[in-house]
């Protein structure tokens, strides 16, 4: 079935529906760095989310649409029971216990179709961050001036194809335009946030998605920000400002990426590694002193 095809400009989609329609996204986008065959297996084979992804969707539901998480997650009460297996569920005998076990999520399941289901420890960890965002000085005026998790789709002007993006939040302030993405993180203090930016691409999908909103006919945001948040307690929270020769590193990246899936998908050609032997040396942090 061919994917749904959108204009250039933003759309109100659910996350299925903007995954499913056509379009490359930055996330495809470092898959196909790694190289075109591992793009196309995550393609065809995306992988189950991690407890981490698990966890960043709930917080930002919790921090940027506080009034949609109690329509998405519903709380597993206290006296709820283990959930019983499929072999539990089928057996045409069970013991009592295991036959209220049934019942109980039976009705349970029922009771809050459509919702995801979270424990009380993982509830009050969600709300308890999305508070803290809320109500940060320097995010409270952003995050009521804005909307978040909109579709954008634009036309890349060199390889003409279609591509997309999802930013956290778009939100407009004393005439600036700002893009904010919320990450969860274990350190985000700047030497080890810096890291963590450099090794999953954050550069990469910053700069995407600045000249995706500008084909889009929505024009690039005047600043972009990222909002760092430690998941352990007490959660500590930096904002920082994406700098200009980041982002040129990241067009860079994503440019050389873009270019690489336009002929992949020309030619319907998927590489893996090369068949050279490499030389494996130091990495280039190892200290002189320590060799």
């Amino acid at each position: 079935m061919k994917p749904k095809e959108y204009k250039p400009g933003v759309h109100e989609l659910s996350d299925e529906a903007y995954f499913a329609a056509e379009g490359v996204n930055a996330s495809s986008l470092k898959d196909i760095l790694r190289s075109p065959a591992y793009f196309k297996e995550r393609k065809e084979n995306p992988k189950e989310p991690s407890w981490q992804m698990i966890d960043g969707t709930a917080i930002h539901c919790a921090a940027l649409q506080p009034q949609e998480y109690d329509k998405r997650y519903v709380v597993l009460p206290d006296n709820a029971p283990l959930k019983p297996t499929e072999r539990m569920v089928n057996d045409p005998n069970p013991k009592p216990e295991i036959a209220s076990r049934v019942q109980f999520w039976n009705v349970f399941e029922k009771q809050c179709e459509g919702k995801i289901v979270v424990t009380q420890e993982k509830d009050k960890l969600y709300r308890r961050i999305g508070d803290l965002i809320q109500s940060h000085p320097e995010l409270a005026s952003m995050l009521k001036h804005g909307k978040a998790e909109q579709a954008i789709f634009g036309v890349d002007p060199v390889t003409k194809k279609t591509c997309k993006c999802k930013p956290d939040f778009l939100s407009s302030v004393g005439g600036y335009n700002i893009m904010l993405e919320l990450k969860t993180t274990d350190d985000a203090r700047p030497d080890a946030f810096e890291r963590t930016a450099y090794n999953f691409g954050y550069y990469t999908s910053a700069a995407f998605y600045c000249d995706v909103m500008e084909w889009a006919g929505l024009g690039r945001p005047d600043v972009y920000f990222i909002i760092a948040v430690e998941r352990d307690a007490p959660h500590g929270l930096k904002i920082y400002e994406v700098a200009p020769e980041a982002l040129e590193y990241g067009e860079r990246l994503y440019r050389k990426a873009l270019n690489l899936y336009s002929y992949c998908t020309d030619m319907q050609e998927w590489p893996n590694y090369d068949t050279t032997i490499e030389i494996l040396t130091l990495p280039g942090w190892v200290r002189s002193d320590e060799l």
